[in-house]
């Protein structure tokens, strides 16, 4: 449509060529500093999602080490536990064994 316009006002009258080529040239500056600030919005937009990608990645890795912490936490616990049961578990054959030897001791013979 501008350029019916722009054509029409050149047929119509030529001295304004001038004016017609100012006119031009201030849309096409401001087509070229609208395509810019589209371009400029775009890349802070893509800062932004990067930024955001970062501080995502940065709280999974902080949950998997923390997730790994009280893993390793439960497993410490689990061999504590393991350890105080085998221990237990020894001085009860232990005892049995003290109980067995005065049993014979008393009575003079084998248990089998």
């Amino acid at each position: 449509m501008r350029g019916s316009w722009i054509a029409g006002m050149l047929k119509n009258d030529p001295v304004d060529l001038h004016l017609v080529a100012q006119i031009t040239k201030e849309e096409h500056q401001r087509e070229v500093e609208a395509e810019e600030k589209v371009e400029l919005e775009l890349l802070n937009a893509r800062d932004a999602a990067l930024e955001e990608h970062e501080r995502h990645q940065v709280a999974a890795r902080r949950l998997r080490d923390r997730e790994t912490m009280l893993q390793n936490q439960r497993l410490a616990r689990a061999r504590v536990e393991a350890r105080a049961k085998a221990h237990e578990a020894q001085i009860l054959v232990e005892q049995r064994l003290l109980e067995r030897e005065e049993f014979e001791r008393k009575f003079g013979q084998s248990i089998c």
